[in-house]
């Protein structure tokens, strides 16, 4: 049976990674796309509460949302979509998401969106876009996707996969990795407009993704591609047990 998967992204809806992967799945899947008009990278779980939204279809099946990447799955879900999708993948995004940076990523949140509806989700994310061989990670990223599919891994809810720099349909090793510690030169960026108002731009350089041995960031550095589970709830169990037998 042929799945039926909904592609979102926070790059928008004619950026290269998302098409790319759209193309590599349509031989095998019924997909339809809803995403970003424009790009909405650094998002999070924004939802527009207060302004209305707009959504063109531009192709069959296919949407662009005046908004964010969890506007566009809510609006998919609940609104645009006659079937509800099997499956709901975010990306290719346009860049890494690793550590602690999928609590801002549009990309990963998407995912945890469609997630927070009972559907499973796949964020995915490429390390070297610029460069980047689309046609070559969409194929690589679709055999995930549908393998993913097939053999869903037992209690996740949403998986976050990185690729690295350079991947190959013909050597495709990934492996599970949890998330890492991403350390930033933070900064923010002041200027003056010509009315005289300050404005900042808040900055960030990476300086590197902290290397914790076998963590997302380390083990895509070696060359692999990294797969992550993510889970709704932060509760922090640890401490909260440590509480809770305090009390008792």
């Amino acid at each position: 049976m042929r799945p039926h998967l909904l592609l979102t992204n926070d790059d928008g809806a004619r950026a290269d990674g998302l098409n790319a992967l759209a193309d590599a799945l349509v031989p095998y899947a019924q997909v339809s796309v809803v995403a970003p008009r424009t790009e909405q990278s650094g998002v999070g779980r924004h939802i527009s509460l207060r302004t209305p939204l707009r959504a063109s279809q531009f192709a069959p099946g296919r949407w662009s949302v005046d908004g964010t990447p969890t506007d566009c799955v809510y609006l998919a879900l609940n609104c645009l979509l006659e079937t509800p999708p099997d499956l709901v993948v975010s990306g290719i995004n346009h860049g890494p998401n690793l550590g602690e940076d999928v609590w801002y990523s549009g990309t990963a949140n998407a995912a945890l969106e469609a997630a927070s509806s009972g559907i499973r989700a796949i964020a995915m994310s490429q390390t070297l876009w610029p460069d980047a061989q689309w046609p070559e990670i969409g194929s690589v990223a679709a055999g995930l996707v549908l393998d993913f599919w097939s053999h869903w891994p037992t209690g996740a809810e949403c998986l976050n996969v990185n690729f690295p720099e350079r991947v190959s349909p013909d050597a495709i090793k990934w492996c599970w990795a949890p998330l890492g510690e991403r350390d930033y030169q933070r900064s923010v960026v002041t200027h003056t407009d010509p009315h005289g108002r300050p404005y900042y731009w808040i900055a960030g350089t990476p300086r590197h993704a902290v290397s914790q041995v076998d963590t997302d960031g380390a083990r895509l550095s070696e060359g692999w591609i990294t797969v992550t589970p993510l889970n709704r709830n932060a509760t922090d169990w640890e401490t909260l047990k440590s509480f809770l037998q305090h009390e008792d």
